[in-house]
C-alpha cells in the first residue's frame, strides 16, 4: 500500500476511489482504506491472524507519516516512515488542512466519525518503527566532496534555503522556519557570522554549491518531515536538528550524536554564537564520521540509481584532471592520481540506504515471533 500515491495525485484529480465517505480530509481516507486492506488480508490469507500482524510492514511516506494510522494497526506492525515524532498526545501540525489529522468528520456512512481510529498511539516508537531516507537522486548532490567533487572553503557558517513560511499559516514548521527567518533578518546573521536563511529569492545560487559550502546546516520541519537531513549528510555538512521529540533518519541506528548537533525549539537565540565557538577539532571529527554513513542515506543500488550515481562520479573524477590540466601539472602526475581517483571513485552500494532498511528488518525478525 502506498498512501501518498492515493493522496496525491489521485485524491487531488480523480473522483474516486473512496474509502468510505465520498469527502472529508485525504489523511481520513488513508486510515480508512489501512483497515479495508488489512481486513482484506485477514479474509484472504492466514499470515496477518499467524502472528497478529507484527511480521507485517506498512509504508507510510506522507508529510506526518504514521501519525493517523489506525491504532490497532499501529500497535503491532512495523512502520517506515520519514517523520520520526514520538510523543503519545499529539496534534496535527501541518498547515496544509486537507490532510489535518485532527479535524473530526461524520458521515452517514460513517456517523461515528473517525478520529477515535487513530488516537492513543505515537506517530513513531523507536525499536519498532524505523525512520527511512527520503529519495534524493545523484545529480542533486553532485556538487558534494563525498561525490569526489573538487572541495570548497566551507564558508558558510550555517545554511537554509527553502520554504521559510512567508505565505504560510502560523502553524506551519511549528513556527521554527519564520523565527529563523526573523532572527536572520533583524539581528544581521548575514553580515555578522555569514548566515545564510532564505528562500530562493532571498540565496539565489547553486543549492548543492551552497551545501557544500556550508560547515553547518539546518534540519527543521515542513508541514511534517522535511529532507532537509539527507541535503545536509550528502554533502558533508553537519547536521544542526531543530524538532523537539522527533527523531531524525537513523537517529536509532547510528551514533547520530557524533556526526550532528540539537539544539531545542526554544534555543534559537543566539545560535550562530554557539555553532561559531565550535572547536575546528570538533568540527572536523564530526566531518569524518559523516564520511563514514553517508551512503546510508541515499538510494543507489537500483539499476537506474546506480548508473546515474557512476556518470555523476565520473564527471566528477574528469573535472579534477581538467583542473591539473590547467594548472600545467606534469601529464605523467595528472594521469596517476586521476587513475586512482576513477579507483577510488565508487560507491558502497551494499550498504546504501535500502540495503540499510533490508539489514535493520533481518535484526527485527526474533521481535516479530
Amino acid at each position: 500500500m502506498y498512501s501518498s500515491c492515493f493522496i496525491f495525485p489521485l485524491h487531488c484529480y480523480a473522483d474516486g476511489p473512496w474509502w468510505h465517505v465520498p469527502s472529508g480530509p485525504r489523511v481520513m481516507h488513508v486510515t480508512n482504506m489501512m483497515i479495508e486492506i488489512r481486513d482484506w488480508i485477514r479474509n484472504h490469507f492466514p499470515y496477518w491472524d499467524r502472528r497478529g500482524g507484527r511480521d507485517h510492514i506498512w509504508l507510510m511516506t506522507h508529510d506526518e507519516g504514521a501519525c493517523y494510522a489506525p491504532t490497532e494497526i499501529f500497535r503491532s506492525s512495523i512502520f517506515l516512515t520519514h517523520w520520526g515524532r514520538t510523543d503519545l498526545h499529539h496534534e496535527s501540525n501541518t498547515a496544509f488542512t486537507p490532510d489535518n489529522y485532527t479535524q473530526e468528520y461524520a458521515h452517514p456512512e460513517q456517523p461515528k466519525g473517525w478520529m477515535h481510529l487513530i488516537q492513543g498511539h505515537p506517530c513513531y516508537m523507536p525499536g519498532k518503527d524505523l525512520v527511512i531516507p527520503a529519495l534524493k537522486l545523484p545529480h542533486h548532490f553532485r556538487q558534494s566532496p563525498l561525490m569526489f567533487y573538487p572541495p570548497r572553503e566551507r564558508n558558510i557558517l550555517l545554511y537554509l534555503r527553502g520554504d521559510v513560511g512567508k505565505h504560510r499559516l502560523p502553524n506551519y514548521s511549528r513556527g521554527i522556519r519564520q523565527r529563523l527567518y526573523k532572527l536572520w533578518k533583524e539581528q544581521d546573521w548575514l553580515t555578522n557570522y555569514n548566515v545564510l536563511i532564505g528562500d530562493g529569492g532571498d540565496i539565489p545560487g547553486d543549492y548543492s554549491e551552497h551545501l557544500a559550502s556550508s560547515k553547518f546546516c539546518l534540519v527543521v520541519p515542513g508541514d511534517g518531515w522535511s529532507p532537509r537531513l539527507e541535503d545536509a549528510v550528502l554533502h558533508g555538512c553537519v547536521p544542526v536538528v531543530v524538532m523537539d521529540g522527533v527523531r531524525a533518519v537513523w537517529e536509532d541506528q547510528l551514533e547520530f550524536e557524533r556526526f550532528s548537533i540539537r539544539v531545542g525549539e526554544q534555543e534559537l537565540d543566539g545560535l550562530p554564537q554557539q555553532l561559531a565557538v565550535v572547536p575546528q577539532r570538533v568540527l572536523e571529527d564530526m566531518q569524518r564520521r559523516l564520511r563514514k554513513v553517508w551512503h546510508r542515506y541515499v538510494y543507489v543500488s537500483h539499476p537506474i540509481l546506480a548508473k546515474e550515481m557512476n556518470n555523476v562520479l565520473r564527471q566528477n573524477v574528469r573535472l579534477w584532471h581538467y583542473q591539473m590540466q590547467d594548472k600545467k601539472q606534469d601529464p605523467a602526475l595528472v594521469q596517476r592520481i586521476t587513475a586512482q581517483l576513477e579507483q577510488r571513485a565508487v560507491f558502497p552500494a551494499q550498504d546504501d540506504a535500502f540495503h540499510t532498511v533490508l539489514q535493520w528488518l533481518y535484526w527485527r525478525i526474533p521481535d516479530t515471533r
